[in-house]
């Protein structure tokens, strides 16, 4: 049975932050096939390193975790959800991995996916947040010091549920723009950022059954970025090749593991190549490997060991290669780490998990690499907190 040590507990106005820490159990690794690993090669640079991690507690319902310096002081601060609340709670880093609760921010009901960026153009992080069943994407104002300001709504439709938001640069002005996928519709909306923080509508598109997540990402190398919609019931992945003015041409539908939930981008091969990874709920992660103009090549189907809802990635063994996390929302609901090789993603080691985890987040919170890991659970409605206990 897990035990917890009380660590800290902060007073911050009348909201008090409790942070436990849990006492680890071994970690175990073990190959692909689930045997355990006894190899010297692959040992991982900081064996051990994510045993232990601290829980802060948040409002009910955690499902989105977000990470971004929202008061350019003391490094990435934590943005998480509160689904079942209508609360987001903001972690300010003391500077050294850390946290004190901040000053929650309420939102629209049941706040999904949460996107800390600077949307206004004013270089300081903004936020935006989808809200499930309000169908409607609110926008809030940063003001550098952690406190956000609801200066817009955008709404989807009626009965749309927003389920995924991405932001970048779709046409040829400077500001960020936004798409949203709106699940009971099997649309991507596209809206345009009007200069002063507005969002203008334009067409949609048509994705597969149930679309729960949206990346934006130069899959084909022409500089403009391109679309990828995670349909959840037709297990797929619809392509869009954009134009660079904000219009998109319909690519190829992809078939990818059981019900996939998220898709990470990034390189994850030695092609130089951008790769998508993909989570599913019947515990397998897929990595479509790319060829650089828009599709994918072969597919390695990587054992998450129970249901996958998020990853991510990262440096996580101060090598020069690029790692891969994710939590297990059931079963032993472990903290599985994949450290990458020249040879792929070919061992791992689960480290204990803290709960139901069904959101990710990489970076480095104590300025000390390589980098750290936070996990969102829902059941529990805590953030856990994994420093890298390892030097360089």
């Amino acid at each position: 049975m897990s035990r917890y040590l009380l660590l800290v507990v902060v007073l911050a106005g009348c909201d008090q932050l409790f942070a436990l820490t849990h006492v680890p159990e071994a970690a175990d690794s073990r190959t692909l096939d689930g045997t355990a690993d006894t190899s010297v090669d692959a040992v991982p640079s900081c064996p051990n390193a994510y045993t232990n991690g601290v829980d802060y507690h948040v409002p009910q319902l955690t499902g989105a975790v977000a990470i971004a310096d929202i008061d350019d002081k003391n490094g990435p601060d934590i943005v998480a959800n509160g689904y079942g609340a209508d609360t987001l709670a903001v972690l300010m880093n003391r500077g050294d991995g850390t946290f004190v609760r901040g000053v929650d921010v309420t939102t629209g009901s049941a706040p999904s996916r949460i996107l800390l960026t600077d949307w206004s153009g004013e270089g300081v992080i903004d936020m935006l947040v989808t809200n499930y069943l309000a169908s409607a994407v609110n926008v809030y104002q940063g003001n550098a010091t952690g406190n956000f300001l609801l200066v817009g709504n955008v709404p989807t439709g009626v009965g749309t549920n927003p389920s995924a938001i991405a932001v970048g640069k779709l046409d040829a002005d400077d500001s960020a723009d936004l798409v949203v996928t709106v699940a009971t519709t099997d649309k991507l909306q596209i809206y345009l950022n009007d200069g002063a923080g507005g969002a203008t509508p334009q067409p949609s598109l048509d994705t597969g059954d149930f679309p729960q997540d949206v990346v934006l990402a130069d899959l084909d190398g022409d500089v403009d970025l391109d679309i990828i919609v995670v349909n959840n019931l037709s297990s797929t992945l619809s392509l869009f090749s954009g134009n660079g003015n904000g219009t998109f041409n319909v690519g190829p539908t992809v078939s990818v593991c059981s019900t996939p939930i998220r898709a990470v981008v990034g390189q994850l091969d030695t092609d130089n190549h951008l790769d998508v990874l993909v989570t599913c709920k019947d515990g397998t992660v897929d990595l479509l490997h790319g060829i650089g103009n828009g599709t994918f090549g072969t597919v390695d189907a990587i054992a998450g060991g129970a249901e996958i809802w998020d990853a991510a990635i990262g440096n996580l063994d101060n090598d020069s290669v690029r790692d891969v996390a994710f939590p297990q929302y059931t079963a032993a609901k472990k903290l599985r780490v994949y450290n990458g090789s020249s040879s792929g993603f070919t061992s791992f080691t689960d480290y204990p998990g803290h709960g139901a985890g069904d959101a990710i987040a990489i970076a480095d919170l104590d300025q000390i690499p390589p980098d750290d890991i936070v996990v969102g659970n829902w059941d529990e409605s805590i953030v856990t907190v994994f420093l890298a206990d390892c030097m360089p």
